[in-house]
């Protein structure tokens, strides 16, 4: 996948930042432990538990990594350090007792080339741990990643993370507060962390390089686009780098494509399903408003908020190209029908009036194809809009997104979607209790606190159905996480001669 659009454009690594706490949605980063609104951020190069190989070589940990270059001329000594650093799991201990009883025979380079040395290293981890990666891909895309370096004394604590004055007033005045109440230290430490990853997460302005922080965003980025980060190869190559022995060549950077994960193989379009909300962590969505954990589900076909293009013709959404399908002989009649589609005001309004209008004019075949055509059009969306790309990954990999159809009178809720009748009963009667409770709140406000309660009540029932527009989003989603493409019967598509404004559509990639 190759796309044109850049989503980092503003991360320039050596430069001094200063991030607005107040304004901005930093997530700061000091230990593995820490958490902000339910996301894991063991993303800093001290974690252990996500082991990766660099070229070939396992290391437990990215610090353990990164050590190695520096220890990485054609000699002895250096080989048996890597050796150590390879065997060692504990980051914190490979910079104690490995590096620095070493530092002075470091090759006299480091500094030169470590920046894109580091970015090489996190990559690989990236790419060589799946759920590394998917913990970086749960973190919010609006996100800025930073590491909290506030309380280290180190020359690099402001180059590789930043220091926040305000958090540091405020952590350290708490702290003696807790001391005198007669506290363990292990309790000051929760407690502290508890108002740092809470209270006071959105105060004063962390200032410094955040190399780690920039690297890490390069990094979900690079896998967003589906393509590896702006790694500068030329000088790694230059620097003649060593690792057990092996000069590096780096021409083969490990890509997302290259990792074989089978996330999505119990994932059976056409397939009924009976989903427990109470065993399963399911997230039904309905309304282009809809609001599940603080994420708007816009997810269904008739937004249209996900513009795209398909062989240079732009498509509002994926519903009028879906139905472009349903009158895609080469006629006359059908090329009507599709331009009708497109000059529709809305996508529902093409659904309903066009379509309906039309009825009698779908092909008689549709059905034969239908469900391979609309995971076509939804991977087309997927890849033509950046947003809808970042919608889906800020959806957490262990979600079951279903569409959520129980009302639905067309004739294909079933298909598309899941019924469950008794979880809308109850959201219907808790709207109304709301309603009753709030009658001095204005329409908006209303509207908006029956969104946030009502998606909040989703152990309820079961959800029925084939639900093929949940899978697919999710073979989409589980797509974008690996940098592959969702397997589509193209053969099929081929066989079906489907013309699009005239065009016969060739199918020759997804």
């Amino acid at each position: 996948m190759n796309y044109s659009k850049p989503l980092s454009t503003s991360i320039i690594l050596d430069r001094e930042e200063a991030y607005d706490a107040s304004t901005l949605n930093c997530y700061a980063f000091r230990r593995g432990t820490d958490t902000v609104d339910g996301h894991a951020l063991a993303v800093g190069n001290m974690v252990s538990g996500f082991p990766f190989a660099v070229e070939g070589v396992t290391f437990q940990n990215s610090e353990c990594a990164y050590i190695a270059g520096m220890f990485s001329d054609d000699n002895s000594h250096h080989a048996n350090l890597q050796e150590a650093l390879r065997e060692e799991t504990n980051g914190f201990m490979a910079k104690k007792k490995i590096r620095r009883f070493n530092e002075e025979c470091k090759r006299a380079d480091w500094e030169e080339f470590n920046i894109q040395w580091m970015l090489y290293c996190v990559w690989c981890k990236v790419v060589g741990n799946a759920e590394f990666r998917k913990m970086l891909l749960d973190i919010p895309s609006d996100a800025v990643i930073i590491e909290d370096s506030t309380f280290q004394n180190g020359k690099t604590a402001a180059i590789w993370g930043t220091k926040n004055k305000v958090q540091r007033e405020l952590i350290q005045e708490y702290k003696t507060s807790l001391e005198r109440d007669g506290l363990s230290k292990a309790s000051i430490k929760r407690a502290c962390d508890e108002k740092r990853l809470g209270e006071w997460r959105m105060k004063g302005v962390f200032v410094g390089k955040n190399l780690m922080g920039k690297i890490l965003m390069l990094c979900r980025d690079a896998v967003v686009r589906g393509v590896t980060p702006d790694i500068d190869l030329d000088l790694l190559r230059s620097k003649r780098i060593y690792l057990f022995g092996k000069l590096l060549t780096f021409s083969e950077v490990p890509t997302i494509g290259s990792v074989v994960e089978n996330v999505d193989e119990a994932i059976i379009l056409d397939h009924e399903e009976v989903y427990d909300p109470k065993t399963q962590r399911v997230w039904p969505f309905k309304h282009v408003d809809d609001i599940v954990e603080g994420i708007r589900l816009d997810l269904c076909n008739m937004t249209s908020c996900y513009p795209f293009e398909v062989d240079g013709v732009k498509w509002r959404s994926s519903e009028e190209l879906y139905l472009a399908g349903e009158f895609s002989n080469d006629t006359a009649e059908h090329r009507a029908v599709q331009e009708e589609l497109r000059a529709a005001k809305s996508p529902y309004a093409a659904k309903r009036f066009v379509k309906g209008k039309h009825r009698k004019a779908v092909r008689a075949d549709f059905a034969e194809y239908r469900t391979q055509y609309m995971l076509w059009c939804v991977w087309q969306k997927c890849k033509g809009n950046v947003d809808f790309r970042r919608k889906l990954l800020t959806i957490p990999q262990n979600v079951i997104l279903v569409e959520e159809t129980t009302t639905d009178t067309g004739g294909s809720g079933h298909i598309w979607g899941c019924s469950n009748r008794e979880l809308v009963a109850t959201r219907k009667a808790v709207a109304q209790s709301i309603t009753e409770r709030h009658s001095d709140l204005d329409k908006k406000n209303l509207a908006f606190l029956i969104n946030i309660q009502t998606n909040a009540i989703r152990n309820v029932g079961t959800f029925v159905g084939q639900n093929n527009i949940g899978k697919i989003l999710m073979i989409c989603r589980d797509c974008l996480r690996r940098g592959t493409q969702p397997d589509i019967d193209l053969d099929l598509l081929r066989s079906k001669k489907i013309y699009i404004l005239g065009k016969r559509m060739t199918f020759t990639d997804c």
